[in-house]
């Protein structure tokens, strides 16, 4: 169906056309989470129980026999068969999500033109079960918490429209379902001629593999090792991961969060642990001198529609995975009332007045437009934003 993990992948590939197969797509995006990779200048680890929750419970259930493990997995995904690797992907649509919010703004803007987007988030399930598989350890057993309990992955496609009118018009199509009655057909046939627009093969021909896909994004905690002591499954790193389109090979490589900067950047000083991250002042300035570098660009992060660059100053701006415990998903802080010694290059953009609205809402775009801001601590809700859930079970947000 046009909604199954499978479909939407082979769209992407577009195999037709650009010769890729599907498999090799999904392979190129899975691969990242089993070897150490390099972004933007960091190293991100593996993710040390990807095998035992996402790739070894696929390969079986595509009809994989025997023991699966971080040596083999590569060799045995490429022997099987693709029909049952894309029939049995153990992904479920949990949210299609309207961001025609997103129009003009930079940050998301993959060319010159930027409509908003459409997306698609799918829940990890367990392939038998069809319920979001949990983490456990040895010393908590089963920890049946939200946070350690599947993983979402959220597919950003580029709406196709191109000038105003054309938005107004596809605007109306997704006010228009309101009319319809959830779960009927005439909504079915409505929903399906709205999200068909980024979701066909070639749907966008301009782009790489011409699909309107502008990225994908992974968010979990569930690949970490919950159980190396006693009080591990504190510690154990949640991560956000966001991967591209190459536009050599049409595969996915891991590529910087969007806006989202690297962790020692942030300078807050009322977290409880943080064992494992540096905060220098040479990356704390770096982040403030980028958001004063000139009126313009000061102005685009107050109104939340900058464009951070990958490095600034010599030294990596945007983080290549946020890698993080779980104390940093609140918010993004700054140190904005340092003098002008400290950060030389503020120039006449140093906020002098502590109270000021305006430099509060800069810090507040600033975090929003962040991964680790937006799934917490600015809009107050779970990590995750939307629960992963398995079939059958109701989204029910209100109770």
């Amino acid at each position: 169906g046009i909604y199954t993990f499978g479909t939407v992948m082979s769209n992407i590939a577009n195999t037709g056309v650009t010769g890729i197969h599907p498999k090799d797509l999904i392979k190129s995006w899975l691969k990242n989470y089993t070897i150490p990779v390099t972004v933007n200048g960091q190293t991100i680890g593996a993710r040390p129980y990807v095998i035992d929750f996402l790739i070894a419970p696929w390969l079986h259930k595509a009809g994989v026999s025997g023991t699966i493990d971080m040596t083999n997995w590569e060799s045995l995904w490429n022997a099987a068969n693709e029909n049952e690797i894309l029939y049995n992907a153990p992904f479920k649509l949990t949210a299609i999500v309207n961001r025609i919010d997103l129009r003009g703004n930079s940050g998301y803007s993959p060319g010159l033109h930027n409509t908003g987007e459409t997306r698609f988030i799918f829940s990890l399930v367990d392939p038998y079960a069809g319920i979001p598989p949990i983490q456990c350890n040895n010393n908590f057993a089963c920890l049946d918490f939200l946070d350690w309990k599947g993983m979402n992955i959220i597919f950003e496609f580029g709406n196709v429209q191109t000038n105003i009118c054309q938005v107004r018009s596809f605007a109306q199509q997704w006010l228009a379902l309101s009319s319809l009655t959830l779960g009927s057909n005439d909504y079915k046939t409505a929903l399906e001629n709205i999200t068909r627009t980024v979701l066909n093969a070639g749907g966008a021909p301009g782009k790489i593999n011409g699909s309107a896909i502008n990225r994908i994004r992974t968010n979990e905690r569930i690949f970490d090792n919950a159980g190396k002591s006693s009080s591990s499954w504190m510690y154990s790193d949640w991560e956000f991961r966001q991967f591209e389109l190459d536009a050599t090979s049409g595969l996915f490589v891991q590529v910087p969060l969007t806006n989202t900067p690297v962790n020692s950047a942030n300078a807050t000083q009322d977290l409880s642990y943080s064992p494992t991250i540096p905060l220098t002042t040479a990356d704390q300035n770096n982040l403030i001198n980028w958001v004063f570098s000139s009126p313009a660009n000061l102005a685009r992060v107050h109104n939340g529609t900058h464009s951070m660059p990958n490095t600034y100053g010599g030294l990596p701006l945007k983080s290549g995975g946020a890698r993080v415990d779980a104390e940093y998903t609140h918010f993004w802080d700054l140190n904005w009332f340092a003098t002008a010694s400290d950060a030389p290059n503020y120039g006449p953009y140093i906020p002098v007045d502590p109270n000021s609205v305006y430099y509060k809402q800069v810090r507040q775009q600033l975090s929003l437009n962040t991964c680790s801001g937006c799934h917490n601590g600015e809009t107050k809700t779970i990590f995750t934003e939307v629960m992963p859930m398995g079939y059958g079970t109701p989204a029910n947000y209100w109770t």
